[in-house]
């Protein structure tokens, strides 16, 4: 009896768990979402197979308007799954087994997208089952995220040994949170629900769409609601991601563009052994000199890709803290630098067409592209520079050379698209190479100069400073 009154009165045994430090799942994260962000160019690229001698890039590119739209969308809703996992994971400090696995589930129906969206894509215009089921399709992902989201929101709260300390959340903004999760797989469902029926089939596809900002307008109605009340519980809803992620995603779309571009090169600058048995009669050499057009845009591209990034990263040195409205713009820069294997692409496969509206035309889209990603880097900077404690620089010479810095990109697209803009081809050709030939020097050359003066003008500065303490001094 004493035994068991013992048994009955003993402390339930408690479950330990094995927190682990959540800073390399939030890495790993990153690195998906930022694949998800620039995959989608592949649909868009060109199949050189498919160029013939009557091919019109300009009707291509014209009948690739649904694909753009689905690049667009994948992007945005890959940008807006980006966000929440920012806001969610700012809440844990630790994660255990069961947060990781639902964050792969969450990230496994993310990766899903593409593929899904690549659907809707290629049945719009075909018979009402296809585009029902791909509608269904494309549904499934953003129900299924929604629920993972709200799971995950709901294990961590019953979890306080994974919390950062004091991050704990009140009632009004869980609340908010659950609903902005839940109410992209409300709306999914409605999509799919709508599709049943065929005079529906584009209302359908607008909610599908509409599953893109409806987690962000529910969380901004909860945000005014608070703001209304001043309530301090909105800073939790409007506090922007950290430093670290926005710069960890951000080398993740650079890193993945530049290895698109890489596969590209290899797949179409790699002769056959057949064909140069064939066609050049034995001689390796001659093959490759006959794809040196392949091997100079490989080369020029990966320079702007890193030129770009170059900009980026002096940007990012020279703040200290992120705002809602640098993480939007610098997500705008993201979208035209994904864009960037495809246009280089074009370039590739019609370098050789001298001469030719083709060539021209994929000379003006990858000048507008590059003009694209240069202006909305001059606008994160510009923004930053107005927004108060964001630059840790004062120093009024620093910030003009990180503006003429960000301006060279910009400054030679135009140039090179409005030269395209004549009529004589040999030229725009010819101003075009040399562009592209000179702008990596040429943005060495600025910047040196730029220093120099900079350095001249500081010295200038003190000199004169000191000669009017010297005389200062000589009065007193």
């Amino acid at each position: 009896m004493a035994a068991t009154t013992s048994l009955l009165h003993k402390p339930a045994m408690r479950v330990h768990k094995h927190p682990f430090d959540a800073e390399r799942l939030i890495l790993f994260s990153d690195g998906i979402f930022a694949v998800i962000m620039t995959v989608m160019v592949v649909p868009l690229k060109l199949n050189e197979k498919d160029v013939v001698d009557d091919f019109n890039l300009k009707t291509f590119l014209w009948n690739q308007k649904s694909e753009y739209l689905v690049y667009l969308f994948c992007f945005t809703t890959t940008s807006n799954l980006w966000m929440t996992h920012v806001r969610l994971f700012a809440f844990l400090k630790h994660v255990d087994d069961v947060i990781i696995w639902l964050n792969l589930f969450a990230l496994l129906c993310a990766t899903f997208l593409p593929y899904a969206l690549s659907l809707i894509s290629v049945f719009i215009q075909t018979m009402p089952y296809g585009f029902h089921l791909a509608i269904s399709l494309g549904a499934v992902p953003v129900f299924l995220l929604g629920l993972i989201k709200t799971a995950i929101m709901w294990y961590s709260l019953r979890s306080p040994e994974l919390l950062t300390p004091g991050s704990l959340p009140m009632r009004t903004v869980k609340v908010a949170l659950y609903s902005s999760f839940l109410s992209s797989s409300v709306l999914a469902v409605v999509a799919v629900l709508i599709g049943f029926a065929e005079r529906l089939l584009t209302l359908s596809r607008v909610c599908l769409f509409a599953t893109t900002g409806v987690a962000t307008t529910t969380r901004f109605v909860f945000y005014l609601y608070l703001r209304c009340k001043r309530d301090e519980q909105y800073t939790f809803l409007s506090e922007p991601p950290s430093r670290a992620r926005v710069e960890a995603l951000t080398d993740g779309v650079f890193s993945i563009t530049a290895t698109l571009m890489l596969l590209d090169f290899s797949s179409q600058g790699l002769p056959s052994v057949s064909s140069v048995q064939q066609d050049y009669k034995g001689s390796l050499i001659a093959a490759l000199d006959d794809e040196r057009y392949i091997f100079f845009s490989y080369i020029v591209s990966f320079i702007i890709i890193g030129m770009l990034w170059l900009v980026q990263y002096s940007m990012f040195q020279l703040i200290k803290t992120i705002t809602p409205a640098l993480t939007l713009v610098n997500l705008l820069t993201l979208g035209f630098i994904g864009v960037i294997p495809f246009t280089s692409g074009l370039i590739v496969i019609f370098s050789e067409a001298k001469n030719s509206d083709n060539e021209v035309l994929a000379v003006r889209v990858a000048m507008v592209v590059i003009f694209l990603a240069g202006v909305t880097q001059l606008l994160f900077w510009c923004i930053a520079t107005l927004q108060n404690n964001v630059v840790t620089v004062e120093d009024p010479y620093i910030n003009v050379h990180q503006f003429i810095k960000t301006l060279i990109l910009p400054t030679v697209s135009f140039i090179v698209y409005w030269v395209s803009l004549a009529p004589d081809y040999a030229v725009v050709y010819l101003v075009y190479a040399a562009a592209l030939i000179t702008t990596p020097f040429l943005f060495i050359l600025l910047n040196l100069s730029i220093y120099a003066w900079l350095r001249k003008c500081k010295t200038s500065e003190t000199t004169s400073n000191d000669m009017g303490n010297l005389q200062n001094d000589s009065v007193s």
